[in-house]
C-alpha cells in the first residue's frame, strides 16, 4: 500500500515482518513517520498501534485518517494558484507549524514532505517540481485497515510506559545507525526524532516484549548488536545471508526461524 508521506528511511521490510509476526497479532510501532510499514501490516489482518512522541506527526496522520480530502483540497488550491516557489517553500519550512488551523498545518506537512528531496518537512532542500500528483491520489485513497494512532508527550522515544504495554510485538523504525558523536548543537525539525542507539541497545537487552529494530544497513550493526539476532534484507526487503547485498537490517531479541 502506497502512503501519502515520503519516509527518509524507505523500508521495504513489510513482507518479511509479515512472515515474522503472525496474523491477528497486536503490534506497537514506534517512531511513526511515513506510515508504510504500519499501514501495510494493519491491512494484513494485524492490529497496529502507531506511536509517536512528535505531535506534528500525530496531527498529520489524525487529519489524514479523518478527512484526507480536506488536506488534498488545500494542497490542490495552493498549487493551482501557483503560490509555491523556492522562496515561499523556504519560508513555509520555518512557519508551517504555527498556523492555527490543523488541516492547514497537515496540508503544509504533506506538501513540504513531498517537495523535499529528503522527505523532511522543516529542513532540507524543497522544490515544488519534486511534487508528484500521485501523492494526492495516495492521500485521498489511503485506507490502512487496523491502524490506530497514539501520541505520547515525551521528549525521548523511550520515555514510554513499556511495563504496562499490552502487545504481542514492539517494532522500532530507526533508520540510519550512528554513534551519535556529532549531533550536539545541530538543528532538527519539529518532526525529527534523535535516536540514541546505545540506549536502544540497553532497552533491547532488558525489555520483556518481543521487539524488532529496523535499520538501514550499516557494517557496524552486527557487532553492535552481537547478543541479538540480526537479519539482513536485500533491496527488495527479502532476507539474505550476503551482507554485501544487504540494504536493511532487522535486529530481534527473540528467536526467528
Amino acid at each position: 500500500m502506497k502512503t501519502p508521506i515520503r519516509d527518509p528511511f524507505k523500508s521495504m521490510a513489510s513482507s518479511t515482518l509479515q512472515e515474522i509476526i503472525p496474523p491477528a497479532s497486536k503490534i506497537n510501532f514506534f517512531n511513526l513517520y511515513g506510515g508504510f510499514l504500519e499501514s501495510n501490516l494493519g491491512a494484513s489482518d494485524r492490529v497496529v498501534v502507531a506511536n509517536t512522541n512528535r505531535y506534528v506527526i500525530y496531527e498529520f496522520w489524525k487529519c489524514a485518517l479523518e478527512n484526507p480530502n480536506q488536506i488534498a483540497d488545500v494542497v490542490k488550491f495552493m498549487r493551482e494558484r501557483e503560490l509555491l516557489n523556492s522562496y515561499t517553500l523556504e519560508v513555509l519550512q520555518d512557519q508551517w507549524a504555527f498556523y492555527k488551523n490543523p488541516y492547514l498545518r497537515a496540508a503544509l506537512f504533506f506538501l513540504l514532505n513531498n517537495c523535499s528531496t529528503g522527505g523532511r518537512v522543516s529542513t532540507g532542500t524543497a522544490d515544488e517540481r519534486a511534487f508528484s500528483p500521485f501523492a494526492l491520489t495516495a492521500l485521498r485513497s489511503f485506507a490502512p485497515g487496523l491502524f490506530y494512532l497514539n501520541f505520547y508527550d515525551k521528549l525521548e522515544v523511550l520515555d514510554f510506559d513499556f511495563e504496562d504495554l499490552r502487545t504481542d510485538f514492539v517494532v522500532f523504525s530507526l533508520g540510519k545507525f550512528s554513534y551519535n558523536l556529532f549531533e550536539h548543537g545541530t538543528y532538527a525539525g519539529l518532526e525529527e526524532v534523535r535516536i540514541n542507539h546505545r540506549q536502544m541497545r540497553t532497552f533491547l537487552n532488558h525489555t520483556s516484549h518481543k521487539t524488532l529494530f529496523l535499520y538501514e544497513m550499516h557494517p557496524h550493526l552486527p557487532k553492535f548488536y552481537k547478543d541479538h539476532k540480526v537479519i539482513y534484507l536485500d533491496v527488495y526487503g527479502r532476507p539474505t545471508t550476503d551482507a554485501a547485498k544487504a540494504r536493511e537490517v532487522i535486529v530481534a531479541n527473540f528467536g526467528i526461524s
